[in-house]
Protein backbone atom coordinates (compact mmCIF):
# COMPACT_ATOMS: atom_id res chain seq x y z
CA UNK A 1 0.00 0.00 0.00
CA UNK A 2 2.94 2.88 1.14
CA UNK A 3 4.23 1.78 -2.96
CA UNK A 4 1.09 2.75 -4.19
CA UNK A 5 0.64 5.88 -2.20
CA UNK A 6 3.77 7.07 -3.44
CA UNK A 7 3.02 6.06 -6.81
CA UNK A 8 0.40 8.56 -7.72
CA UNK A 9 2.37 11.68 -6.10
CA UNK A 10 5.39 10.23 -8.10
CA UNK A 11 3.52 9.58 -11.48
CA UNK A 12 1.94 13.18 -11.49
CA UNK A 13 5.17 14.71 -10.86
CA UNK A 14 6.26 13.00 -14.14
CA UNK A 15 3.38 14.37 -16.38
CA UNK A 16 4.15 18.01 -14.76
CA UNK A 17 7.75 17.82 -15.98
CA UNK A 18 6.16 16.32 -19.14
CA UNK A 19 4.18 19.01 -19.53
CA UNK A 20 6.11 21.68 -18.97
CA UNK A 21 8.87 20.30 -21.13
CA UNK A 22 6.82 20.66 -23.79
CA UNK A 23 5.73 24.31 -23.19
CA UNK A 24 9.56 25.04 -23.52
CA UNK A 25 9.66 23.04 -26.93
CA UNK A 26 7.04 25.33 -28.01
CA UNK A 27 7.97 28.21 -26.25
CA UNK A 28 11.28 28.11 -28.12
CA UNK A 29 9.72 26.86 -31.56
CA UNK A 30 7.92 29.72 -31.60
CA UNK A 31 10.83 32.24 -30.45
CA UNK A 32 12.44 34.43 -33.80
CA UNK A 33 15.50 33.40 -34.87
CA UNK A 34 18.62 34.09 -33.83
CA UNK A 35 20.83 36.39 -35.74
CA UNK A 36 23.21 34.01 -37.16
CA UNK A 37 25.81 36.12 -38.86
CA UNK A 38 26.80 39.62 -39.52
CA UNK A 39 25.03 41.74 -42.05
CA UNK A 40 28.59 42.71 -43.77
CA UNK A 41 27.45 45.98 -46.18
CA UNK A 42 28.74 46.43 -49.51
CA UNK A 43 29.08 49.86 -51.19
CA UNK A 44 31.11 52.96 -51.33
CA UNK A 45 32.66 54.08 -48.29
CA UNK A 46 30.86 57.78 -48.55
CA UNK A 47 27.30 56.04 -48.81
CA UNK A 48 28.55 53.80 -45.72
CA UNK A 49 28.84 56.73 -43.37
CA UNK A 50 25.86 58.30 -44.75
CA UNK A 51 23.49 55.38 -43.95
CA UNK A 52 24.96 55.14 -40.85
CA UNK A 53 24.33 59.38 -40.04
CA UNK A 54 20.62 58.89 -41.67
CA UNK A 55 20.19 56.21 -39.34
CA UNK A 56 22.05 57.01 -36.17
CA UNK A 57 23.84 53.96 -35.88
CA UNK A 58 27.76 53.48 -35.56
CA UNK A 59 29.90 51.83 -37.87
CA UNK A 60 31.98 48.61 -37.30
CA UNK A 61 34.72 48.91 -39.51
CA UNK A 62 36.57 45.18 -39.14
CA UNK A 63 40.04 44.96 -40.67
CA UNK A 64 40.43 40.79 -40.48
CA UNK A 65 44.06 38.89 -41.29
CA UNK A 66 43.93 37.58 -44.66
CA UNK A 67 45.64 34.11 -43.34
CA UNK A 68 42.86 30.97 -43.18
CA UNK A 69 43.39 30.01 -39.84
CA UNK A 70 43.25 33.58 -37.94
CA UNK A 71 40.05 34.29 -39.75
CA UNK A 72 38.44 30.81 -38.96
CA UNK A 73 39.34 31.83 -35.09
CA UNK A 74 37.61 35.25 -35.86
CA UNK A 75 34.34 32.93 -37.50
CA UNK A 76 34.19 30.50 -35.49
CA UNK A 77 34.37 32.39 -32.16
CA UNK A 78 33.97 36.31 -32.21
CA UNK A 79 31.65 36.47 -35.20
CA UNK A 80 29.09 33.39 -33.70
CA UNK A 81 29.18 35.38 -30.25
CA UNK A 82 25.46 35.93 -29.65
CA UNK A 83 26.28 39.48 -27.76
CA UNK A 84 28.28 40.52 -30.41
CA UNK A 85 25.58 39.73 -32.94
CA UNK A 86 23.51 40.96 -31.14
CA UNK A 87 24.89 44.89 -30.96
CA UNK A 88 26.10 44.58 -34.92
CA UNK A 89 22.87 44.43 -35.32
CA UNK A 90 22.43 47.60 -34.58
CA UNK A 91 25.83 49.08 -36.31
CA UNK A 92 26.66 49.22 -40.20
CA UNK A 93 28.89 46.60 -40.44
CA UNK A 94 31.99 46.87 -42.82
CA UNK A 95 35.06 44.55 -43.82
CA UNK A 96 38.28 44.98 -45.08
CA UNK A 97 40.24 41.68 -46.10
CA UNK A 98 42.99 41.77 -48.66
CA UNK A 99 42.30 37.93 -49.85
CA UNK A 100 40.37 36.22 -52.63
CA UNK A 101 37.71 33.26 -51.73
CA UNK A 102 38.26 30.80 -53.65
CA UNK A 103 33.93 29.69 -54.62
CA UNK A 104 32.53 26.73 -52.92
CA UNK A 105 30.89 23.91 -54.84
CA UNK A 106 27.56 25.30 -55.57
CA UNK A 107 27.55 28.68 -54.05
CA UNK A 108 27.34 32.17 -56.01
CA UNK A 109 30.32 32.60 -57.57
CA UNK A 110 29.35 35.98 -57.45
CA UNK A 111 29.93 36.35 -53.48
CA UNK A 112 32.53 36.07 -50.90
CA UNK A 113 33.08 32.00 -49.76
CA UNK A 114 33.63 33.31 -46.47
CA UNK A 115 31.43 36.45 -45.76
CA UNK A 116 28.46 35.76 -48.06
CA UNK A 117 27.10 39.05 -48.05
CA UNK A 118 29.82 41.06 -50.14
CA UNK A 119 31.86 40.02 -53.02
CA UNK A 120 35.38 39.42 -52.53
CA UNK A 121 36.19 42.44 -54.29
CA UNK A 122 34.19 44.73 -51.83
CA UNK A 123 36.10 43.78 -49.02
CA UNK A 124 39.84 44.15 -50.69
CA UNK A 125 38.70 47.88 -52.13
CA UNK A 126 37.85 48.79 -48.35
CA UNK A 127 40.79 47.65 -47.31
CA UNK A 128 43.14 49.16 -49.80
CA UNK A 129 41.13 53.01 -49.77
CA UNK A 130 40.79 52.76 -45.98
CA UNK A 131 43.83 51.44 -44.64
CA UNK A 132 46.08 54.78 -45.14
CA UNK A 133 43.37 56.55 -42.82
CA UNK A 134 43.35 53.49 -40.28
CA UNK A 135 46.92 52.74 -40.32
CA UNK A 136 49.38 53.65 -38.10
CA UNK A 137 52.50 54.93 -39.38
CA UNK A 138 51.91 52.61 -42.42
CA UNK A 139 51.06 49.56 -40.01
CA UNK A 140 48.27 47.70 -39.12
CA UNK A 141 48.37 44.91 -36.34
CA UNK A 142 45.24 42.26 -37.09
CA UNK A 143 42.60 41.77 -36.69
CA UNK A 144 41.64 45.83 -36.23
CA UNK A 145 38.23 46.47 -35.09
CA UNK A 146 37.11 50.21 -35.44
CA UNK A 147 34.37 51.42 -34.30
CA UNK A 148 33.16 55.06 -35.52
CA UNK A 149 30.22 57.47 -34.25
CA UNK A 150 26.91 58.19 -36.57
CA UNK A 151 28.63 61.21 -37.83
CA UNK A 152 32.11 59.23 -38.96
CA UNK A 153 34.42 60.27 -36.24
CA UNK A 154 36.22 57.56 -34.51
CA UNK A 155 35.12 56.60 -31.23
CA UNK A 156 37.60 53.71 -30.33
CA UNK A 157 39.46 50.58 -31.71
CA UNK A 158 40.90 47.11 -30.13
CA UNK A 159 43.83 45.75 -32.02
CA UNK A 160 45.69 42.36 -31.55
CA UNK A 161 48.14 42.71 -28.81
CA UNK A 162 50.73 39.95 -27.59
CA UNK A 163 48.59 37.98 -25.47
CA UNK A 164 48.57 34.04 -24.46
CA UNK A 165 45.04 33.41 -24.03
CA UNK A 166 43.94 32.82 -27.94
CA UNK A 167 42.64 36.56 -28.11
CA UNK A 168 40.07 35.64 -25.85
CA UNK A 169 40.20 39.19 -23.54
CA UNK A 170 40.63 41.03 -26.82
CA UNK A 171 37.16 39.65 -28.19
CA UNK A 172 35.62 40.73 -24.88
CA UNK A 173 36.98 44.01 -25.13
CA UNK A 174 35.42 44.78 -29.07
CA UNK A 175 32.45 42.81 -27.82
CA UNK A 176 32.22 45.93 -25.00
CA UNK A 177 33.30 48.51 -27.35
CA UNK A 178 30.83 47.53 -29.62
CA UNK A 179 27.95 47.61 -26.82
CA UNK A 180 29.12 50.93 -25.78
CA UNK A 181 29.08 52.86 -29.18
CA UNK A 182 25.59 51.17 -29.91
CA UNK A 183 24.28 52.39 -26.43
CA UNK A 184 25.82 55.77 -26.93
CA UNK A 185 23.99 56.66 -30.26
CA UNK A 186 21.40 55.98 -28.93
CA UNK A 187 18.16 54.86 -30.70
CA UNK A 188 19.01 54.14 -34.56
CA UNK A 189 16.79 53.81 -37.36
CA UNK A 190 16.72 49.97 -38.78
CA UNK A 191 17.63 49.02 -41.58
CA UNK A 192 14.37 48.01 -43.57
CA UNK A 193 12.95 51.21 -42.97
CA UNK A 194 15.93 53.43 -44.12
CA UNK A 195 15.26 51.49 -47.35
CA UNK A 196 12.03 52.09 -47.80
CA UNK A 197 12.62 56.12 -46.09
CA UNK A 198 15.27 56.57 -49.30
CA UNK A 199 12.93 55.58 -51.69
CA UNK A 200 9.61 57.40 -50.01
CA UNK A 201 11.32 60.42 -49.20
CA UNK A 202 12.13 61.40 -52.57
CA UNK A 203 9.04 60.25 -54.16
CA UNK A 204 7.55 63.03 -51.73
CA UNK A 205 9.79 65.23 -52.52
CA UNK A 206 8.66 64.91 -56.29
CA UNK A 207 5.07 64.76 -55.42
CA UNK A 208 5.32 68.13 -53.86
CA UNK A 209 6.82 69.64 -57.03
CA UNK A 210 3.64 68.20 -58.81
CA UNK A 211 1.82 70.07 -55.83
CA UNK A 212 0.44 66.71 -54.84
CA UNK A 213 0.27 68.11 -51.30
CA UNK A 214 -1.67 65.51 -49.16
CA UNK A 215 0.75 63.05 -50.86
CA UNK A 216 3.60 64.40 -49.89
CA UNK A 217 2.31 65.54 -46.41
CA UNK A 218 1.31 61.84 -45.70
CA UNK A 219 4.89 60.49 -46.31
CA UNK A 220 6.63 63.37 -44.62
CA UNK A 221 4.28 63.11 -41.29
CA UNK A 222 5.37 59.24 -41.10
CA UNK A 223 8.99 60.15 -41.71
CA UNK A 224 9.13 62.72 -39.13
CA UNK A 225 7.26 60.46 -36.66
CA UNK A 226 9.77 57.69 -37.17
CA UNK A 227 12.74 59.39 -37.32
CA UNK A 228 14.47 60.94 -34.65
CA UNK A 229 17.25 63.04 -35.93
CA UNK A 230 19.81 62.99 -39.45
CA UNK A 231 18.88 64.12 -42.87
CA UNK A 232 15.80 62.17 -43.26
CA UNK A 233 14.09 64.39 -40.53
CA UNK A 234 15.96 67.35 -41.61
CA UNK A 235 14.01 66.98 -45.70
CA UNK A 236 10.75 65.24 -43.51
CA UNK A 237 10.34 68.74 -41.81
CA UNK A 238 10.91 70.77 -44.40
CA UNK A 239 8.71 68.82 -46.59
CA UNK A 240 5.75 69.72 -44.01
CA UNK A 241 6.68 73.50 -43.81
CA UNK A 242 6.68 73.35 -47.46
CA UNK A 243 3.01 72.00 -47.17
CA UNK A 244 1.91 74.00 -44.83
CA UNK A 245 3.23 77.19 -46.29
CA UNK A 246 1.33 76.62 -49.54
CA UNK A 247 -2.06 75.11 -47.90
CA UNK A 248 -2.26 78.69 -45.82
CA UNK A 249 -1.34 80.42 -49.34
CA UNK A 250 -4.24 78.48 -50.84
CA UNK A 251 -6.85 79.13 -47.99
CA UNK A 252 -5.83 82.40 -47.76
CA UNK A 253 -6.78 82.79 -51.50
CA UNK A 254 -10.07 81.38 -51.26
CA UNK A 255 -10.69 83.64 -48.40
CA UNK A 256 -10.22 86.56 -50.64
CA UNK A 257 -12.41 85.09 -52.97
CA UNK A 258 -15.11 85.06 -50.41
CA UNK A 259 -15.15 88.26 -49.18
CA UNK A 260 -15.23 89.70 -52.73
CA UNK A 261 -18.12 88.38 -53.08
CA UNK A 262 -16.75 85.32 -55.69
CA UNK A 263 -19.17 82.55 -53.63
CA UNK A 264 -18.66 80.09 -56.31
CA UNK A 265 -15.17 80.34 -57.09
CA UNK A 266 -14.49 80.41 -53.53
CA UNK A 267 -16.44 77.24 -52.57
CA UNK A 268 -14.61 75.53 -55.29
CA UNK A 269 -11.39 76.66 -54.23
CA UNK A 270 -12.14 75.39 -51.31
CA UNK A 271 -13.12 72.11 -52.39
CA UNK A 272 -9.46 71.85 -54.43
CA UNK A 273 -7.72 72.72 -50.80
CA UNK A 274 -9.80 70.04 -49.18
CA UNK A 275 -8.84 67.20 -52.02
CA UNK A 276 -5.26 68.06 -52.18
CA UNK A 277 -4.62 68.57 -48.46
CA UNK A 278 -6.14 65.49 -47.52
CA UNK A 279 -4.96 64.47 -44.23
CA UNK A 280 -3.79 67.69 -43.01
CA UNK A 281 -4.80 69.95 -40.36
CA UNK A 282 -5.49 72.73 -43.04
CA UNK A 283 -7.95 69.90 -44.44
CA UNK A 284 -10.59 70.57 -41.51
CA UNK A 285 -9.95 74.32 -41.64
CA UNK A 286 -11.19 73.86 -45.95
CA UNK A 287 -13.66 71.66 -44.71
CA UNK A 288 -15.17 74.35 -42.17
CA UNK A 289 -15.17 76.91 -44.84
CA UNK A 290 -17.10 75.05 -47.40
CA UNK A 291 -19.90 73.89 -44.72
CA UNK A 292 -20.37 77.94 -43.91
CA UNK A 293 -20.93 78.60 -47.50
CA UNK A 294 -23.54 75.87 -48.16
CA UNK A 295 -25.62 76.65 -44.81
CA UNK A 296 -25.01 80.34 -45.32
CA UNK A 297 -28.37 81.45 -45.32
CA UNK A 298 -27.13 84.39 -48.20
CA UNK A 299 -25.17 81.56 -49.71
CA UNK A 300 -26.52 78.11 -49.70
CA UNK A 301 -29.28 78.86 -52.85
CA UNK A 302 -26.48 79.95 -54.76
CA UNK A 303 -23.92 77.15 -53.78
CA UNK A 304 -26.88 74.65 -54.25
CA UNK A 305 -27.17 75.77 -58.10
CA UNK A 306 -23.72 75.58 -58.26
CA UNK A 307 -23.16 72.26 -57.00
CA UNK A 308 -26.10 70.60 -59.44
CA UNK A 309 -24.48 72.94 -62.41
CA UNK A 310 -21.15 70.71 -61.12
CA UNK A 311 -22.79 67.52 -60.98
CA UNK A 312 -25.12 68.31 -64.39
CA UNK A 313 -21.52 68.90 -66.32
CA UNK A 314 -19.79 66.09 -64.80
CA UNK A 315 -22.53 63.91 -65.77
CA UNK A 316 -22.77 65.06 -69.55
CA UNK A 317 -19.10 64.71 -69.74
CA UNK A 318 -20.04 60.82 -69.04
CA UNK A 319 -22.56 60.91 -71.43
CA UNK A 320 -20.57 61.75 -74.19
CA UNK A 321 -17.64 59.73 -72.87
CA UNK A 322 -19.77 56.58 -72.93
CA UNK A 323 -21.14 57.66 -76.25
CA UNK A 324 -17.75 57.95 -77.75
CA UNK A 325 -16.97 54.27 -76.87
CA UNK A 326 -20.01 53.16 -78.55
CA UNK A 327 -22.43 52.60 -75.24
CA UNK A 328 -25.28 54.40 -76.72
CA UNK A 329 -27.32 52.70 -74.33
CA UNK A 330 -25.82 53.89 -71.09
CA UNK A 331 -25.04 57.06 -72.70
CA UNK A 332 -28.42 57.68 -73.35
CA UNK A 333 -29.75 56.64 -69.57
CA UNK A 334 -26.83 59.44 -68.24
CA UNK A 335 -28.59 62.03 -70.30
CA UNK A 336 -32.25 61.29 -69.72
CA UNK A 337 -31.32 61.72 -66.16
CA UNK A 338 -29.76 65.01 -66.81
CA UNK A 339 -32.61 66.50 -68.66
CA UNK A 340 -34.67 65.08 -65.63
CA UNK A 341 -33.13 65.90 -62.42
CA UNK A 342 -30.72 68.84 -63.79
CA UNK A 343 -32.75 70.57 -66.62
CA UNK A 344 -32.63 74.24 -65.27
CA UNK A 345 -29.00 73.91 -65.39
CA UNK A 346 -26.95 75.07 -68.83
CA UNK A 347 -26.23 71.16 -69.01
CA UNK A 348 -29.42 70.52 -69.08
CA UNK A 349 -30.27 72.33 -72.78
CA UNK A 350 -27.08 70.46 -73.83
CA UNK A 351 -27.95 67.00 -72.75
CA UNK A 352 -31.19 67.47 -74.83
CA UNK A 353 -29.52 68.02 -77.79
CA UNK A 354 -27.37 64.80 -77.36
CA UNK A 355 -30.54 63.08 -76.95
CA UNK A 356 -32.09 64.24 -79.81
CA UNK A 357 -28.70 63.71 -81.91
CA UNK A 358 -28.81 60.06 -80.21
CA UNK A 359 -32.43 59.38 -81.64
CA UNK A 360 -31.55 60.18 -85.03
CA UNK A 361 -28.34 57.72 -84.87
CA UNK A 362 -30.51 54.41 -83.48
CA UNK A 363 -33.96 55.11 -85.27
CA UNK A 364 -37.22 54.70 -84.29
CA UNK A 365 -38.20 52.38 -81.65
CA UNK A 366 -34.73 52.77 -79.65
Amino acid sequence: MRSSSLLLPLTFLLLCGEVAAQGKRKSSASAPPKKVSIDWRPGAWESILEEAAIRNVPVLLAFVPPEVGLLRELQNRLYRDDRFLAATADCVCVLAVDAEHKPREGGDPSKCAEFPTVACADHVKVLKELFPQFAKDGEMRLPLHVLLSPDGKERERVETNPVSDGGAARDKQIVAVTQGAVSAAGKGLERPLFVRFSRELPDAERALERNELGAAYASFREIAAMVKLGPFLQRAKAGLQEVETRGSALLAAAAEQEAAGDVTGAYDAYVAVERDLSGTPLERTAIAARTKLERGPKTREAIALHRRTREAEDLLREARELGRKGDLAKATKVLERIVRDFGDTPSGAAAAKDLASLATKQGPGR
